[in-house]
C-alpha cells in the first residue's frame, strides 16, 4: 500500500519534468472543448507568455449542435433499423402514440 501511494508522488513529478521538457522544445495547443466551443490556449516552445484564442462566434456554436444532433440521432437509432418492433430507443414520456 504505501508503494502505491508513494508512486502517485512520482507519477506526479515524473508528469511535471516531463511537461517542462516537452514545453522548453515543443509549441503545444491544448484544446479544452465544450458546449460553447471551448477554449485554446497555445504554449509556445520556450518561456513565454501563453496565447489563448477568441471565444468561437454563436453561429459556429449552432452550426455544431446542429452537426452533433444528427450524430447523436444516428448513434441512437441506428441500432434499431433493422428491427422495426424494437420501440427501446423512444422516450416513454415523448407523449407519441406507440405503434401496434
Amino acid at each position: 500500500m504505501a508503494l502505491n501511494t508513494a508512486m502517485f508522488e512520482l507519477y506526479g513529478d515524473a508528469a511535471q519534468i516531463f511537461k517542462k521538457n516537452i514545453l522548453s522544445k515543443h509549441p503545444v495547443i491544448l484544446g479544452l472543448f465544450s458546449g460553447a466551443g471551448g477554449r485554446f490556449i497555445l504554449y509556445r516552445a520556450g518561456p513565454g507568455p501563453r496565447s489563448r484564442g477568441a471565444q468561437v462566434p454563436i453561429d459556429y456554436q449552432l452550426m455544431k449542435s446542429v452537426g452533433h444532433s444528427t450524430m447523436a440521432l444516428t448513434e441512437v437509432v441506428g441500432p434499431h433499423l433493422d428491427n422495426s418492433a424494437d420501440q427501446t430507443w423512444r422516450a416513454s414520456d415523448a407523449g407519441l402514440p406507440r405503434p401496434p
